[in-house]
């Protein structure tokens, strides 16, 4: 999208978010997603009231943390963030094999999307709505306010302010799946989102162009 707009200049912000998703916002989301996985109470034997079930077992906080960290989603994008900041040069076969699962990366995620969706009733309520209005108006709104606040102007406003527009990655539904949170409300953001997007994304275009 960005780069139909503003050619070559328009992979910066898509790399910059990037690099702030995977090695800022993936691990602390896994993290917290590791700590609010308790273990549910056990009812003691004989003893079927809720005063009488067991106590909750302590969270090991140190030892969920380095679980999280051990994910490939964690390490693997920290580790090419580290080999990009020091100009490590990798072998032409290691980059050929990278540039293909890169090329396949859109379409796998489509299709996993697809097949998440098809899987999970679509709900529609209060909390998904919310979720969409924030990802879709709200959040490139304060971005395009603050640009604004602090100065820019084209190119790098339209390319902040679209960036922020794009519709939600598929990690969000695969970490929900994964972790059993708010799975039906995850995915039905995601369609909705996706699908206003094309409303929203054109309205900012529109504004910025």
């Amino acid at each position: 999208m960005l780069g139909y707009l503003y050619g070559d200049k328009g992979d910066i912000p898509v790399a910059v978010g990037s690099i702030i998703i995977v090695v800022c916002l993936v691990p602390a989301t896994l993290i917290l997603l590791s700590l609010g996985t308790e273990a549910q109470p056990v009812a003691k034997h004989g003893q079927g009231t809720a005063a009488a079930q067991a106590a909750p077992q302590d969270i090991d906080v140190g030892g969920k943390i380095l679980n999280a960290l051990k994910q490939p989603v964690v390490w693997l994008p920290f580790c090419g963030f580290v080999l990009m900041i020091f100009d490590v040069e990798t072998p032409k076969v290691f980059d050929d094999s990278l540039a293909l699962l890169g090329d396949a990366s859109a379409g796998v995620a489509l299709f996993t999307a697809g097949i998440i969706l098809a899987g999970y009733k679509i709900i529609v309520n209060v909390t998904v709505m919310s979720l969409v209005f924030v990802k879709n108006v709200v959040q490139p709104g304060l971005v395009c306010a603050g640009m604004l606040w602090l100065g820019y102007g084209d190119p790098l406003l339209g390319e902040a302010v679209v960036t922020s527009a794009l519709p939600p990655v598929t990690l969000v539904v695969m970490l929900a799946v994964q972790y059993r949170v708010a799975i039906p409300e995850t995915a039905s953001a995601l369609m909705f989102s996706t699908l206003g997007s094309l409303l929203t994304m054109s309205a900012f275009i529109w504004l910025l162009l």
